[in-house]
């Protein structure tokens, strides 16, 4: 349970949180200075905290994955830090990176429901996929892969507005 945990890097996790937070935080000052209407809906909160959890799976996911197909090069890279294959079966990563995109997916789908857009599920399954093609092609590409992975880091703050 601790590998799975060291697997999901959580200090980057916890930056993914806080920075979704702080942005609402930032979004919420602007509404009170300006006099503006940006958060109307009950439930809202509840909304925004579903999509921090989900959007943190997907990021969770996303770093198991990159684990997953860097087997061969971290045995030789980083021997010491290999934690698939040698704390952690190749079978159980893979599984719990379906499971937690899974979980976001069905979060995506509720909060689309619920507030009538597309839009959470479009980019939920962009960044699935995106992290997924990230991880087995991409990152040896050194222009694509950058823009990929700042795409998927800028929509972090995008999310929350």
């Amino acid at each position: 349970m601790k590998h799975l945990f060291q697997l999901v890097r959580p200090l980057n996790l916890i930056i993914i949180g806080f920075t979704m937070y702080s942005t609402r935080l930032f979004l919420y000052l602007y509404e009170i200075q300006f006099n503006a209407s940006i958060f109307q809906k009950p439930g809202e909160e509840l909304d925004f905290f579903l999509m921090v959890i989900s959007t943190l799976l997907i990021g969770a996911g996303g770093n198991m994955i990159n684990d997953y197909f860097d087997v061969k090069a971290d045995r030789v890279n980083k021997p010491e830090k290999l934690i698939i294959t040698k704390h952690v079966k190749r079978r159980v990563a893979i599984l719990n990176h379906w499971i937690l995109n899974l979980i976001a997916f069905s979060i995506a789908i509720y909060l689309s429901v619920r507030n009538n857009s597309f839009w959470y599920v479009f980019i939920h399954l962009l960044s699935i996929n995106a992290l997924w093609f990230y991880s087995l092609y991409f990152k040896r590409r050194p222009f694509s892969g950058n823009l990929i992975v700042a795409s998927l880091t800028s929509l972090v703050p995008i999310l929350c507005g």
